[in-house]
């Protein structure tokens, strides 16, 4: 019996990743684009109802989804939300992590994670901010937040939700993007969350200035923790920042793909071990080949980890909360 449930729970996550992976589509002309948003629209649905932190509210998330995907249609719409730890975050029509934001609250274990495990005075870098959610958490927690976006109408949203929780003293933001080299790129403006770095040299998107972590000026303190979510570029971020890894070994999240055997490599190298979070640390075994955030941590740093998560006391789940809001210009 438990045989057969894992092999069901191994088959709606390979088709869970199989739909969000075929709804990356969605700037391809033609049928491609309407095939993509169905992938992506059944992924949405199907995430929500059986998301972790939809727990005790599975069918008023759904709704909420649905709510929010007819309410960001009408011009000018948009939300505020509550999340568990009292975070606001403005939800811009255009934004599909205001969709699982506004459907299930903590859309990814790892906020709780951030949550547990930061404390006044440590530095937190986050890489792909885009309008904040991870940033806003690490200041409110009294973290010092270095964060890179990018993206122009993100980075609007990104200072709105600063203000919004009253914390842009505590966060410095840049716009350049990271990776393995220093120089220039294009990067693309139609993916919503999705957006990323193009090194073909014909891409279409924004010129955008790119630097490796090493060579940046700007990050001074020790790095505590470092979300990383480069849509598959983390690799390169990671590449780029091997120095620092090696000097100080933050806590990594980094967003991974298939298994992500080519970063669990280069970071087993600086003695990483790599585990995902759910209310807990679980090691992920060497035949891992999901899509998933995987909390990297040194070896030498696991026990202190620990430490650190058993002295928080565990969050009760609750449902987000939701102002409707009209009037707004959401684009920077």
């Amino acid at each position: 019996m438990r045989s057969s449930s894992k092999q069901m729970e191994t088959l709606f996550q390979r088709t869970l990743d199989r739909l969000h992976a075929a709804g990356q589509s969605r700037a391809e002309p033609g049928i491609a684009c309407l095939q993509a948003k169905v992938s992506f629209a059944a992924w949405m649905i199907l995430r929500t109802a059986t998301h972790s932190q939809a727990k005790g509210h599975r069918l008023s998330a759904v709704g909420r989804l649905c709510v929010w995907q007819l309410w960001r249609k009408v011009p000018k719409a948009g939300a505020i939300v509550q999340l568990s730890g009292g975070e606001r975050l403005w939800c811009p029509p255009w934004s599909h992590l205001a969709a699982a934001w506004l459907s299930v609250g903590d859309h990814e274990a790892e906020l709780p994670f951030v949550r547990r495990f930061l404390r006044p005075g440590d530095a937190f870098v986050d890489v792909g901010a885009n309008i904040g959610v991870y940033s806003v958490i690490a200041a409110l927690k009294g973290a010092r937040v270095l964060c890179f976006e990018p993206n122009r109408d993100a980075r609007a949203m990104l200072a709105a939700n600063l203000a919004l929780n009253d914390v842009e003293d505590r966060v410095q933001v840049l716009s350049c993007a990271l990776a393995d080299f220093s120089g220039s790129a294009r990067f693309t403006t139609d993916l919503e969350s999705s957006n990323r770095l193009e090194i073909d040299g014909n891409a279409n998107g924004a010129l955008i200035e790119v630097r490796e972590f090493d060579e940046l000026a700007e990050a001074k303190a020790p790095v505590t923790l470092m979300k990383i979510d480069a849509e598959g570029f983390d690799e390169a971020v990671l590449r780029g920042a091997k120095r620092m890894l090696e000097r100080e070994r933050p806590v990594l999240i980094v967003e991974t793909w298939a298994g992500a055997r080519s970063i669990r490599q280069f970071l087993g190298t600086l003695g990483y071990e790599f585990f995902l979070y759910e209310d807990g640390l679980c090691p992920v075994p060497p035949d891992f080949e999901r899509d998933a955030n995987l909390v990297a941590i040194h070896i030498n740093r696991v026990e202190s980890v620990r430490e650190r998560l058993g002295g928080v006391r565990f969050e009760r789940r609750r449902a987000p909360r939701a102002r409707w809001v009209l009037g707004r210009d959401w684009r920077a």
